[in-house]
């Protein structure tokens, strides 16, 4: 993720997700509780976001940066991935999310500002 809460995925062109993603570029993301870490497994902590995709132009200044910030994260296996033609990197740009944090606390989330959450109640909104 970087500092304008863009969030970046490196996948294979030949998977059929990445297919889609060119297809129809909408996804939802989710980061979840490790199910280790986690007293209650059906109410993990989990962050989901509503993201438009956008393919990073291979070979551009952006796409290098963008390796570079993955190969300093998951080391080696990105230089194996860089060289493979068929990997893609898409910019996912978040429209809105929803934070979970157990029964009865789920928040809406502004992308722009993840210390803005709203907590969703169920009850009908005020006239």
């Amino acid at each position: 993720m970087d500092e304008n809460k863009n969030i970046y995925l490196y996948v294979s062109g030949l998977a059929t997700h990445t297919q889609n993603l060119h297809t129809v570029p909408k996804v939802s993301v989710l980061f979840i509780e490790d199910e280790s870490q986690t007293q209650q497994i059906f109410a993990r902590n989990r962050l989901t976001f509503d993201c438009t995709a956008t393919l990073v132009e291979r070979d551009t200044v952006f796409w290098h940066q963008i390796v570079e910030l993955f190969e300093e994260r998951f080391g080696e296996i990105i230089q194996l991935f860089r060289d493979l033609p068929d990997f893609r990197i898409f910019q996912l740009t978040p429209s809105k999310g929803r934070f979970v944090i157990g029964f009865g606390a789920a928040y809406d989330v502004d992308p722009n500002d993840f210390n803005s959450l709203v907590h969703i109640t169920g009850a009908a909104p005020s006239e």
